[in-house]
């Protein structure tokens, strides 16, 4: 019998699910220069700002993620934000 699953997600529990999938499967994308769009709910979308803003854990947890809104990050060639842009 396999145990239950649980009925909530720790944002570190968020943050070892989110990353390898960016790093696996959205990283090269944009290492080939593809334009990726990533909807998801806001625990995903903390772990991976936490990731890409270099942002402590308290950080992050005070960042209000607006409902609807695109954040469009650019990237260097070393995969690195070199801007964010905040659209309403």
């Amino acid at each position: 019998m396999s145990a239950p699953l649980p009925l909530v997600e720790s944002l570190s529990d968020t943050i070892k699910r989110v990353m390898p999938y960016y790093k696996e499967s959205i990283l090269p994308l944009i290492t080939y220069g593809k334009n990726v769009l990533i909807a998801a709910h806001g625990n995903s979308l903390r772990a991976l700002m936490m990731y890409l803003d270099n942002m402590t854990e308290e950080a992050i947890l005070e960042l209000d993620i607006p409902t609807g809104i695109s954040i469009i990050y650019e990237l260097n060639d070393y995969m690195v934000p070199t801007r964010s842009l905040l659209f309403r």
